[in-house]
Parts: structure tokens; sequence; C-alpha cells
């Protein structure tokens, strides 16, 4: 068997690459070598910037004056709302590894950001700008990234296990780490001095799935991968008009997100089990069983010692071998077990 894995230098590589990977998640903070901060700073350059004045075109930027100003580092806490609408950031609590079966069930939970809070049910909320003074990364570009982190180990209730180690092998992270919003309000549970869970081996922790509510830090994913409209915080403020667009990928234009949202917010929870749905009317009833039974009665065709299946249902004509058998087991009819009767081709045979 080792002679087997040692011939395979692709093995090799992939399980070297995952311990130096796991080595490395000691020395490295938890966001330092994901795809996050990337894909943040394209967000931030796409929809971040002040369209009122634009920088210095002697000044030593990139762009020498043909694009605005930017906002990259604009906190969450300074958003305002007097002249603009109330910013609701959703994004995916990952808790595949919650103490409570309902949460690891759905292996998610909600997470918001806003100016006022940041947090969840599972973790409570704190004020935004004590999370923004215990983790100096977050902030409104950091949070419109996590809510549109698609692609990550850890997908909520998207989550593909088998891939879980590949995908953070392959460092194909898009997810983020923050520090619990619990410790600020004191809603986080110990044991001894130490939090119940830690995240200090974030990467084994993403492999592992070992994520949960109670831990040092959270980890956080596309709002997606548990409520794709962003509907559920409107919902939960009573909102009594609320506007969505429907912009998933949904090639086949059925709109499953918002049809299952609505049912919701018709119905609650009830609204999200299955309808009764009209079934196909059975092709045969209780008359044909009556045929069947008939037919075991009498004498098989000439030359045949016993009835079989399709026997039967040439007999019958117009019913399908594969419902006789299946009436047969049903019934425990055994049709080797069943009287039978022997024919002979000689003429002096006298029974």
């Amino acid at each position: 068997m080792l002679e087997r894995f040692t011939n395979m230098p692709f093995i090799q590589m992939y399980f070297g690459t995952g311990f130096l990977l796991f080595l490395n998640s000691w020395l490295l903070k938890p966001n330092a070598n994901s795809l996050h901060r990337l894909y943040r700073d394209r967000i931030s350059k796409a929809f971040l910037f002040d369209p009122t004045s634009r920088p210095d075109p002697t000044g030593t930027s990139v762009d020498k004056g043909r694009d605005y100003a930017p906002l990259d580092t604009m906190r969450l806490s300074e958003l305002s709302s007097a002249c603009a609408p109330y910013h609701l950031i959703n994004a995916a609590l990952n808790l595949q590894g919650s103490d409570y079966a309902n949460r690891r069930g759905r292996n998610a939970d909600f997470f918001l950001f806003s100016k006022l809070s940041v947090g969840s049910e599972a973790t409570g909320y704190a004020r935004t700008a004590d999370v923004e003074r215990d983790s100096p990364g977050l902030d409104l570009a950091t949070a419109v990234a996590v809510s549109g982190a698609a692609a990550s180990s850890n997908m909520g209730a998207k989550s593909i296990r088998p891939l879980m180690l590949t995908l953070a092998v392959l460092n194909i992270r898009l997810g983020y780490w923050l520090k619990n919003p619990a410790s600020q309000i004191g809603r986080l549970r110990h044991q001894g001095w130490l939090p119940k869970h830690r995240s200090t081996l974030f990467l084994w922790s993403e492999i592992t799935g070992r994520l949960s509510e109670d831990a040092d830090a959270v980890y956080l994913t596309d709002g997606g991968h548990i409520e794709n409209l962003g509907l559920y915080e409107l919902l939960r403020r009573r909102c009594r008009v609320i506007v969505v667009v429907d912009a998933e990928a949904d090639f086949a234009m059925h709109f499953p997100s918002f049809k299952w949202r609505r049912r919701f917010a018709e119905e609650g929870l009830e609204g999200l089990n299955d309808r009764p749905r009209a079934a196909k009317k059975p092709i045969y009833g209780k008359a044909t069983n009556k045929r069947i039974l008939a037919l075991l009665d009498k004498s098989p065709p000439a030359g045949y010692a016993r009835w079989t299946g399709p026997l039967l249902a040439k007999a019958l004509g117009d019913v399908d071998v594969q419902y006789v058998w299946r009436f047969l087991r049903e019934h425990n009819i055994d049709l080797a077990g069943r009287k039978s009767w022997c024919e002979s081709n000689d003429p002096e045979f006298v029974t």
C-alpha cells in the first residue's frame, strides 16, 4: 500500500500541499492567505467611489485623475441614512459544528451588517463601532464582499462536504473570519477561561466543518448560502411594502427563491412544507386485482404446468407484467407453490 502511494506523485503533492497549509495556519492571520482581500478590493473599485470629486491629476495615483475618488476605507458606522435608505447587508454565518440541531441541520444562520449593529440571532448583536474596533479589517467594502462571497470551502446550506478539503487546499476561499460579536456582549460561552470552541487552526476548522456560534471567531460567506434575496431581515422588521429584485442564477426562469420566500412571508414556517399535489390516477384498480385472482383459480394454458407472471399478463391482455409481479409480491402469492397441472402428450397415459 505504501509503495503504491509513493508511486503517485499527484497524491503526494496534494497531501504535501495540505500539510504545508496546515502549518502555515499557525503563522498567518485567518484572512491573510485567502482570496477574500483580492475580491474585496475589486468590489470596492467597482462600486465604492465618490462621484462628486476626482483625485488630483498631478498626484501619484495609478489612474492619474481618470477615475473617481475611492471610498475604500469607509466604515460601516459612517453610513448615513439621511438621504438614502438604511442599509442592511446580509451574509451567512456558517454553523456546521453548532451545538443546536436546527442550526446544524441547515449549516448556517442569518448574519447582518448595518450602521448600528453586527451579528445574528445565534451570536447576538453587537454595536458596529465596537466590532470595528476589535476587527480593524471590517469596513463597508469588506461587508459587501462577504455578502457576495459565493465560492468557499464552507457555503452554509449549500456546502458540499466531500469538496471541503479540496476547496480549502486549492484556496478557493472567499469567506471571511470575523471576531465573534458574542464576545462584545458577554454571550460567548467559555470552558474555564477559554471559549468553548476555538478557531486558532482556522484552515483546519474550515476543512472539518468545526464552525460554531460559540467560537472566538466566526466564518461568514455569501448571504445566498442561506437566503438568496436578502428578504429575511425585511420580514423580521415587518415592512409593509417590500420590493424584491431576484438576480440569482436561474437560467430556467423558475424563480425558486422568490416563490419559497413568498410562501414563508404569507404562511410562516408552514409555508415551507411540501404542498399536496394531485397524483396521477392509478391505471389498475380493484377490478384488475380480482381478474388476476380469478385467473389463478383456473388451469394454465395448454402446455404449461403452472401460471407465471408473463402468462398472467398475456392472458389478461391489458395489464403490464410488472404490475402483475408487484401484485403477487404484495399479497405473498408464490406461483411455484400453488397447485399445478400435469399434462402428458402420451395418448396411452391414464390419469
